[in-house]
């Protein structure tokens, strides 16, 4: 019996296993498909909450060595707060937390009203319904581009390694995303401004050519 019963739970975390790796390569097809940074960000929140079953999902783009801003929000009937444009600083996510963070750390937390979190910390998330929350950073370069944060509002949430592996994959991919998106909107700002000195440069020479004539 219990050998049948061993079989089976490893059958189904293979089962898991696989239907997580999927899931996880046509979100990140999804997400490199895109060049533009809104539709970026808004495939990955959205996909994260649905693959997750979360009740929100956001991202703080961090914007100064202690601060930042949350820039896009999903959020399903439970969290009624939506978040959107808040500003994140250290009543929010301590220092120490932001450096875990920036060395690239995830950090999940199953309750925060038993986490041992600071007060006001505990008071700021109430007031936004957090009742459970899992941060993982989005590294560009060497440097905290921002966070993906998944709240569970109904109650406490014990997140799963395999939840946390496969955020962590997806962080990797979403970062590369928003890198080329940068790349990106440089060449475009770049050819811009290239087109303007031509149109002006052209327009100059037309304006001499009529003055001798």
């Amino acid at each position: 019996m219990n050998d049948r019963k061993a079989r089976k739970q490893a059958e189904k975390t293979l089962q898991d296993l696989f239907q997580q790796k999927m899931l996880l390569s046509m979100m990140q097809e999804r997400i490199h498909r895109q060049e533009k940074m809104p539709e970026i960000l808004s495939i990955t929140v959205r996909e994260v909450r649905e693959f997750l079953k979360a009740d929100r999902v956001t991202i703080y783009r961090w914007n100064q060595e202690k601060s930042g801003f949350v820039v896009i929000v999903s959020a399903g009937t439970t969290a009624k707060e939506s978040m959107l444009g808040l500003q994140v600083d250290e009543r929010l996510i301590p220092a120490v937390e932001v450096q875990e963070y920036r060395e690239g750390k995830i950090k999940a937390i199953t309750d925060i009203y038993r986490a041992g979190l600071q007060e006001s910390q505990v008071q700021l998330l109430s007031a936004s319904q957090v009742v459970a929350k899992v941060g993982v950073p989005l590294g560009v370069g060497d440097a905290l581009w921002g966070l993906l944060m998944v709240h569970q509002c109904n109650g406490p949430r014990k997140w799963q390694p395999l939840e946390m592996d496969a955020l962590e994959q997806l962080a990797t991919q979403v970062a590369i995303a928003i890198q080329q998106s940068e790349l990106y909107q440089q060449v475009q700002n770049l050819n811009s401004v290239l087109e303007n000195q031509v149109r002006e440069r052209t327009a100059q020479l037309e304006q001499a050519l009529n003055t001798e004539l």
